[in-house]
C-alpha cells in the first residue's frame, strides 16, 4: 500500500511538472506572437500617440503648382463608424476631419501637399504611422513627408487610395529611415510635415475629394522613460 502511494505521489509531481512547463510554453509563444507585430521589437516599451485628430483643420493649409490645379480645404462634420464619438485616453470630442478638395487643370503626375499649422514632433523612435482616409476610389497615392534626425525630408509612400469610403492605413517605417544617434537620445525621433498625394496620369482631371481623421504615431518610448530625471537637456 505505501508502493502504491508513493508511486500516486510521483505521477502527481510528474502530471504537475508537465502542466508547468506547457503553461510557461503557452506564454512565451503569447509573448513571441505579441512581437512578431511589423516594426516591433522584443524589448521595445510602446505607446500609441495621436499625432492629429484634424479637430484643427481650419489651420491647416494646402499647396499645389497653379499650372496643375487649385486645392481647397475645408473642415468638415463626421468621423468614421470605428473611432468612438470621445477619445478615451484624451477625452476630445471626435466631431471633425480635414476635407481637401483638388481641382485639376490637366492630365499628368500632379502632386499635392496638406501642412499642419507648424511641423510636428513625434516623441521615441516611431516604428509605424496610421491615418484614417475616406476615398474616393481613385488610382492616386498617399505620402506622408517626415523630416528624420538629420532635419531631411522624407516621402513615405502609403499605398493607393482605390477604395470606397473609410479606411485605415498604415505605414511601417524602414530601420533605413535614420531616427536616433546614440549620443543625444533626447533628439531622437522624426517630425511630421504633412500628407502629400501623388496622381494618376489617367486620373488627375476634373474635382478630386478626400477627407482625413486621426492620425496616429506607435512609438518606442524606452529610451525617454529611462532618463534621468536630473539630467539636462541639450537645445540651446
Amino acid at each position: 500500500m505505501k508502493k502504491i502511494k508513493y508511486l500516486v505521489f510521483i505521477l502527481i509531481l510528474f502530471a504537475g511538472f508537465l502542466f508547468s512547463n506547457l503553461l510557461n510554453l503557452k506564454a512565451q509563444q503569447v509573448s513571441t506572437s505579441q512581437n512578431m507585430e511589423p516594426g516591433v521589437q522584443e524589448g521595445e516599451l510602446l505607446a500609441d500617440i495621436i499625432i492629429s485628430k484634424f479637430e484643427d483643420a481650419e489651420s491647416w493649409s494646402g499647396q499645389m503648382p497653379l499650372d496643375q490645379g487649385n486645392i481647397f480645404l475645408m473642415k468638415r462634420y463626421g468621423k468614421p463608424n470605428a473611432l468612438p464619438q470621445v477619445d478615451p485616453t484624451t477625452g476630445i470630442e471626435n466631431k471633425y476631419v480635414l476635407g481637401v478638395k483638388v481641382m485639376f487643370n490637366k492630365r499628368g503626375y500632379n502632386r499635392f501637399i496638406v501642412r499642419p499649422p507648424r511641423p510636428i514632433k513625434v516623441p521615441g523612435i516611431t516604428k509605424s504611422l496610421s491615418i484614417w482616409v475616406a476615398g474616393r476610389n481613385f488610382s492616386h497615392t498617399l505620402i506622408f513627408v517626415v523630416r528624420d534626425y538629420y532635419n531631411q525630408d522624407k516621402l513615405l509612400k502609403v499605398g493607393t487610395l482605390n477604395f470606397l469610403g473609410w479606411k485605415r492605413l498604415t505605414f511601417v517605417i524602414p530601420p533605413t529611415l535614420v531616427q536616433d544617434e546614440y549620443h543625444y537620445t533626447e533628439l531622437e525621433g522624426i517630425t511630421f510635415m504633412g500628407l502629400a498625394v501623388e496622381t494618376s496620369p489617367e486620373e488627375s482631371y476634373g474635382t478630386f475629394y478626400v477627407y482625413f481623421d486621426e492620425l496616429t504615431a506607435k512609438t518606442n518610448v524606452f529610451n525617454m522613460s529611462t532618463q534621468d530625471k536630473d539630467d539636462m537637456i541639450d537645445n540651446w
